[in-house]
């Protein structure tokens, strides 16, 4: 596979992936993010290849962009994860307790119906 390429693949699937996290559609996040990790395993297999052919200023300046720019994606994901963890668990009941199992109550209790 092309190493100018994958590039431009792969730099315009992280733009893809930031735009998905400003609009807010996961969808689309759900989308990128998929072809961010196959796009990222290429890479890595051609880059860590014996043998492989030197990279260009060009090609090191764009790969050294790439990374600070998916690490910024990554960070912002991780950011828009949280936020969505911390506004799913004011919303959705806590499950710290088990239905069934030890509780701290200590034996089961038996409900008889009134009258």
């Amino acid at each position: 596979m092309d190493l100018e390429f994958l590039l431009a693949g792969t730099e315009d699937t992280v733009h893809a992936a930031a735009q998905a996290l400003l609009a807010a559609d996961a969808q689309a996040l759900e989308r990128s993010s998929e072809l961010l990790r196959s796009a990222a395993g290429a890479l890595a297999q051609i880059l860590g290849q014996p043998g492989s052919l030197p990279l260009t200023e060009d090609q090191s300046q764009r790969l050294r962009a790439l990374s600070a720019r998916l690490v910024q994606v990554r960070d912002q994901l991780a950011r828009v994860t949280a936020l969505t963890n911390s506004q799913a668990a004011s919303v959705l009941p806590s499950t710290e307790k088990a239905t069934y199992g030890s509780s701290a109550g200590g034996g089961a209790r038996i409900y008889r119906a009134l009258g």
